[in-house]
């Protein structure tokens, strides 16, 4: 995790986004096609996932970083992918890739929700709160989605949950992608204060409004003295060393 304008420079962001996003339209087309409603039917709902990170964004004004769209993209993907091409019954290993990442995902999602609600109601969070929120929801998740794919698999004969050790083994791979996650958020917190993330976070619209009322506003100090500093720079060519910052 970086500061925004970090990532606004780094083009190449987007085009992995939307070339993994052309794949999953790829794989929908192909579904109609031949005709697999069940397959697309989840298909565009995991597209409809997609955009909500854009809908946030739009609504909110809170800035939803390239990377944490890349990952969620990512894991649907990938679940798309494995279920289509049989690769979590034939690839070893495939279905631990995808739990990390997928809790990678929800790791980050949830870093996003403390940060909201840190910008929102103008609360602090210590860097090891987040860390313990971070591993504490992503864990009880992962271990809630075990226990869905166990109750699935009896009440609806689907094919989830295979033994206990493939759950173990599932859990420790969604731990360990919390941990991941958690460890980024816990250097971001360190390296940043209150004013710089929401600096990172909180978007004007084009006259410069908020959309919503924030706790927390970037501080615009650095600005008004760059604006300041130009101000004096032009009006000391024509009038002097002695210009204000006036007009």
């Amino acid at each position: 995790m970086v500061p925004r304008e970090s990532f606004e420079k780094i083009k190449f962001l987007k085009v992995i986004f939307y070339s993994l996003f052309l794949i999953y339209i790829s794989y929908l087309l192909y579904d109609l096609f031949r005709g697999d409603s069940g397959r697309y039917v989840w298909t565009i709902f995991a597209i409809a996932l997609v955009f909500i990170p854009f809908a946030f964004e739009k609504y909110s004004g809170m800035y939803f970083p390239w990377e944490i769209k890349i990952i969620v993209v990512l894991s649907l993907l990938l679940h798309t992918m494995g279920e289509f091409h049989r690769w979590y019954y034939t690839l070893t290993h495939y279905d631990k890739i995808s739990h990390i990442i997928s809790s990678i995902g929800i790791a980050y999602l949830i870093f996003l929700f403390l940060i909201f609600i840190e910008l929102y109601y103008g609360l602090k969070w210590k860097s090891n709160q987040a860390v313990f929120f971070i591993i504490l929801i992503t864990i009880s998740f992962a271990i809630y989605w075990e226990w869905w794919e166990l109750f699935s698999d009896h009440y609806y004969g689907s094919k989830f949950f295979w033994d206990m050790q493939d759950g173990i083994g599932d859990t420790i791979a969604n731990s360990a992608g919390a941990v991941v996650a958690a460890w980024d958020a816990n250097q971001y917190l360190k390296r940043r204060s209150e004013e710089d993330i929401a600096k990172d976070f909180i978007i004007q619209d084009e006259n410069r409004r908020y959309k919503i009322r924030w706790g927390i506003l970037p501080n615009e100090n650095d600005n008004v003295t760059k604006e300041g500093e130009k101000r004096i720079s032009h009006r000391g060519a024509k009038g002097g060393p002695t210009a204000s910052l006036e007009d």
